[in-house]
């Protein structure tokens, strides 16, 4: 059976009914329900909000690396996401949730700032500016080396997406590191998504280093960030 069949024709394992939610709950809730289940396991998602549909779960499921299916039902959506194995994905992706008392646009702006990987991530030792979207950070593992790194924003009505991206080719061997950091605006609080992935070779002894990354990220960044924006 192809993975577009069994999409289609299995019986999903979780059904996640988030009709009458808007953005960031769907994509939300749908990576919390990712995360805690296994592999070759199906989430059907149904949802009326569009912005779910055409954006962030489709985006969810891309970047954790998980094929999908958008079904179009009357007044709704169903969108199937089916969960991999790691190595059938060829990704190592964590991602955790930080809530901070602190305005929306201010912890946005701070995000921006690439900088903001040296609070979290040991590694990173130095950043430096290219132009408006692009950066160098200097990096220690094991030895000292240079790496390129791009940034991207995406808006929505209450979420901001902002994506930094890095990879470094040697001979045919090629490595990507990646920070997606959602950020949202609840009545109450800001509410942030961290996410690091790795692609390439010794994914091992990286998928390490990013639990310890998404650890550090839940007991430094909202420190980092109140002293940041109280300045």
């Amino acid at each position: 059976m192809s993975i577009e069949e069994k999409l289609k024709n299995e019986k999903p394992t979780e059904v996640l009914d988030v009709r009458g939610e808007e953005c960031p709950i769907p994509e939300t809730l749908a990576a919390k329900k990712l995360n805690k289940m296994a592999d070759g396991e199906i989430l059907e998602v149904l949802t009326d909000h569009q912005p779910a549909v055409d954006v962030t779960l489709p985006y969810l499921a891309k970047r954790f690396g998980y094929p999908y299916i958008i079904i179009k039902k009357d007044d709704y959506y169903v969108v199937r996401i089916l969960k991999l194995h790691e190595e059938e994905k060829g990704a190592v992706q964590l991602n955790d949730e930080i809530q901070v008392n602190l305005p929306f646009n201010k912890v946005t702006e701070a995000f921006l700032d690439p900088s903001i990987l040296m609070s979290f991530v040991p590694q990173v030792k130095g950043v430096k500016q290219i132009n408006y979207s692009a950066y160098s950070i200097s990096m220690k593992y094991i030895i000292p080396f240079e790496l390129p790194l791009f940034i991207k924003m995406e808006k929505y009505s209450n979420t901001v997406i902002i994506k930094y991206e890095s990879y470094n080719k040697i001979a045919f061997l090629k490595a990507t590191l990646g920070f997606d950091f959602f950020i949202y605006d609840h009545k109450k609080y800001t509410g942030i998504r961290v996410r690091e992935w790795y692609e390439g070779p010794l994914k091992f002894m990286w998928k390490n280093e990013i639990n310890k990354h998404i650890t550090l990220a839940k007991e430094k960044l909202p420190n980092y960030l109140i002293k940041l924006i109280s300045n």
